[in-house]
């Protein structure tokens, strides 16, 4: 698959009742924008015309005052130093609420990152690889009060856990120690930021220990080939490939030493996971998946600033283990089956439908 939105299908007039219908889902009911807001959609040259327009038709409709920008495409992991270039950072800097349909994490880039955004005035939402109409038309018409139920039940699994462990068929079996930060997406509030459609728990760890095998990673795509990374105390210390062309981009890519930055246990039932990218199969529910990241020459670690050699690494079937006690089961979410969800699941429709992990919304 290229790296970029040319390796999708390009939208149809008839789909817009849909893609309308997933963007105001996201402008309104995500993005909370107000009449009278300044509302900025960001895209690339290859993103598709007809999503970019749902979007600013949605917060058109809403009463915010409306533009777009386009510009070249986002680089994987923010590795280019600087961005992103002046004309955007103006405009940026004029919205109350920026959607950025770029491929790539917008809030990766250094002018632009995380610790750039918390705090300021600016709410971005990140739609990354999911700009897509297969993406929208599923996951992004779920409803985010449904969503929010399940969230809220994730992160009662993991508050005050010591371990999480991570257990594939591929290999993997890694630790995270101590687990911290742990949120999960929610609608934005000014100075904040948060991806839609919306994504999973997220938690950074203290320590981490032991083997991930991905099943895709951002700069390899799925490898030919299972790569295997050894983490001992957070940090990357081996990389072993079965084609040592993907050692050699590992290398190549690195900033630094490589340490366990973050990682995320998918929550949203409605996302696809056939014949979907990366960063849109990371958001389904069961999947899990870890980034790492450069350090820079001074081998710190610092979680506040770009590293610039951001890796995501994804697990399509993982079992999850919290403590003791198991979260996912070979990528089956077990809060999906909590009685008192499945009611709260009547209002938007049949409950096992609608909470089923497949793309299906009837």
């Amino acid at each position: 698959m290229a790296a970029g939105y040319p390796g999708h299908h390009a939208s149809t007039p008839n789909q817009l009742p849909q893609l309308i219908e997933a963007a105001t889902n996201c402008v309104k009911n995500f993005c909370q924008v107000q009449p009278g807001e300044n509302v900025l959609v960001v895209a690339e040259f290859d993103s598709d015309p007809l999503v970019v327009a749902s979007f600013m038709t949605a917060a058109s409709t809403a009463g915010a005052e409306v533009a777009s920008i386009t510009v070249k495409p986002f680089s994987a992991g923010g590795h280019r130093a600087g961005a992103p270039g002046d004309m955007l950072m103006g405009a940026y800097e004029q919205a109350d609420v920026v959607i950025a349909c770029t491929y790539f994490e917008f809030a990766h880039s250094e002018k632009t990152f995380f610790s750039e955004i918390f705090g300021s005035d600016q709410r971005v939402c990140s739609v990354i690889m999911a700009a897509t109409p297969g993406a929208l038309v599923t996951s992004g018409r779920f409803p985010i009060g449904l969503y929010m139920e399940i969230a809220k039940r994730a992160y009662r699994f993991l508050e005050g856990c010591k371990t999480i462990r991570y257990v594939t068929a591929s290999g993997t079996d890694i630790v995270f120690e101590n687990p911290q930060g742990i949120g999960y997406s929610e609608p934005l509030t000014p100075g904040t930021w948060s991806i839609f459609p919306p994504m999973g728990i997220n938690f950074y760890p203290l320590n981490a220990n032991g083997i991930f095998v991905p099943d895709e990673t951002t700069i390899h795509g799925r490898p030919l080939a299972p790569i295997k990374f050894t983490v001992s105390n957070g940090y990357v210390t081996d990389v072993e490939a079965g084609a040592e062309s993907d050692v050699a981009a590992v290398d190549s890519y690195a900033n630094g030493k490589y340490y366990l930055r973050h990682t995320v246990i998918g929550l949203n039932p409605k996302t696809r996971t056939f014949n979907a990218p990366q960063f849109e199969r990371e958001r389904a529910a069961g999947m899990a998946y870890l980034g790492v990241d450069g350090t820079g020459p001074d081998g710190i670690i610092d979680r506040n600033k770009a590293g610039r050699a951001h890796l995501d690494a994804i697990f399509d079937t993982p079992t999850v283990y919290i403590d003791d006690k198991i979260m996912v089961d070979r990528r089956k979410l077990l809060i999906l089956e909590d009685e008192e969800l499945l009611e709260l699941a009547k209002q938007y429709g049949e409950p096992r439908r609608i909470l089923a992990q497949n793309p299906f919304i009837w």
